[in-house]
């Protein structure tokens, strides 16, 4: 998995919103028309492992990961930004 540098703000990605598919075929489908999405906007990816792909611009991080689980495949898109760590609860 991958790390920011800084502890690693991605290292469970589980807690993170994602796609479940059971449908192999539908989920590399989503996955490809996604990656082919932020190949489009954003260029090459900075990082890239099977199933994980980050890309990294000036304010905030986007990363592409699928996994496979029990019965399904997990697809999830998350974007970070540094200025997400300032939040505070109300």
């Amino acid at each position: 998995m991958g790390g920011d540098g800084a502890g690693g703000a991605w290292q469970n990605l589980r807690d993170c919103p994602y796609l479940l598919v059971d449908d192999e075929e539908d989920a590399e489908r989503i996955a490809a028309e996604t990656f082919r999405y932020c190949v489009e906007q954003l260029g090459k990816p900075a990082e890239q492992k099977p199933g994980f792909f980050v890309w990294n611009t000036t304010d905030a991080s986007i990363i592409l990961r699928t996994e496979q689980t029990a019965d399904e495949l997990r697809v999830g898109l998350v974007l970070t930004s540094s200025c997400l760590r300032n939040l505070r609860r109300l």
